[in-house]
């Protein structure tokens, strides 16, 4: 009795101090038991969401839409109804309501989006909507309304976008490490910015900065009118293809741009390939836009486009240096655009490294910066437009 006595006596600090520790540690593990499982990420949990329709769908096909288009929704709460997820109480603290939208795009290939609502805290927003939200303007950098588009003008408007592309997911969401790098994280990103948004929500990309494999000439075919190849400038349709448009199309499925995560977010558009004489002195697209290639998947840029986002009010035919001014779009780097010149049957205008818009023999070497639109399920990330702050969105 003394041995414990003493023995008490001489540890009971350390013997206290233990116990004080484990009851801590009890303490500790008892609140992350309550609370495991509700820090789930609102992108994972879309995620997971999603993952959970596709298996509900697949049980239920009668229930998938029919027709192009079509959509149907499956609520969170008939999801964990039937166990193909946990509650979203589980998930998250805060109170949440979610649903999956399903779109038929084409036979037997659905495009599956979930919506969620965590109040203030979080509400999954449809990036098309975030753009239409703007504040328009009448001068100065910014968005304007031009007819039934909404398009970007001036020198520095907030119209940078980055498009993260996940690279691969396993069946929770969560991104699929780098196998040479654990620790990494697979992705890869590019930047755009925006052009305009139209009356069907359809927000187009021209994108920043090409790559060095994104040059080409326009076309390079013989021409019979020089007798050499100096190209024809018709750009696309039927069988007679130029080669800026054949390498376009190509690039769609080639080019790091434009990796195959981003291609069901896409939606077709129709390209103004018309042709324009250089003392054209209208911004509309009138002579642009008199011929139409319909449904593209990818295209480049129509020169009225180039034209109409300066703020330079002097800029007024095909050649003027001074659409160059305030100008966004005018980059360091010698770029196509799509239209041809319709004096002749084999020049092309080309944006020069200054933005001076030149009027080139169609063999020329220049880049190629794609132009895309996104579809009505992009989904807004993050960010204010900036170059610092791009809009971010995930595909």
């Amino acid at each position: 009795m003394n041995i414990i006595k003493k023995l008490w006596q001489s540890n009971r600090i350390l013997v206290i101090s233990c116990g004080v520790f484990l009851v801590f540690m009890l303490f500790f593990l008892i609140l992350l038991m309550m609370s495991g499982g509700k820090t789930t990420s609102y992108s994972k949990l879309e995620n997971i969401l999603e993952n959970a329709a596709k298996k509900y769908y697949a049980d239920n096909k009668e229930l998938l839409p029919e027709n192009s288009d079509d959509l149907v929704s499956v609520s969170a709460d008939t999801l964990a109804y039937g166990n193909y997820i946990k509650d979203l109480s589980e998930y998250r603290k805060e109170k949440c309501s979610a649903y999956v939208e399903v779109e038929l795009i084409d036979k037997d290939d659905y495009f599956y989006q979930a919506y969620l609502n965590c109040g203030k805290e979080y509400n999954t927003q449809k990036f098309a909507n975030v753009i239409n939200e703007i504040e328009l303007v009448d001068s100065g950098d910014g968005l304007y309304q031009i007819n039934n588009e909404k398009i970007f003008r001036g020198q520095l408007p907030n119209n940078y976008v980055e498009i993260n592309l996940n690279l691969e997911t396993d069946e929770d969401g969560d991104v699929i490490m780098d196998k040479k790098d654990p620790k990494k994280r697979q992705y890869a990103s590019s930047i755009w910015r925006i052009v305009k948004i139209d009356s069907e929500d359809k927000v187009y990309l021209i994108l920043d900065n090409p790559e060095n494999d994104d040059r080409t000439v326009w076309d390079d075919r013989y021409n019979i009118e020089t007798k050499r190849n100096d190209g024809i400038n018709e750009y696309g349709g039927e069988n007679k293809n130029s080669r800026i448009y054949t390498f376009i199309n190509e690039s769609y499925d080639v080019s790091p741009s434009m990796h195959s995560n981003i291609k069901k977010y896409l939606t077709t558009f129709d390209l103004c390939t018309g042709k324009r004489a250089t003392e054209n002195n209208t911004k509309t697209g009138v002579s642009e836009c008199d011929l139409i290639l319909k449904d593209q998947t990818i295209g480049i840029l129509p020169l009225y486009e180039y034209m109409r986002a300066s703020l330079d009010e002097s800029c007024q035919s095909s050649v003027d240096a001074q659409c160059q001014n305030y100008n966004y779009l005018a980059i360091k780097n010698k770029w196509w655009t799509l239209t041809g010149v319709s004096a002749n049957t084999y020049e092309a205008y080309l944006i020069d490294y200054d933005g001076k818009i030149n009027v080139e023999k169609s063999s020329q070497n220049a880049f190629a910066r794609y132009v895309i639109a996104l579809n009505k399920h992009v989904l807004y990330s993050g960010g204010s437009g900036t170059k610092n702050d791009p809009y971010k969105i995930t595909v």
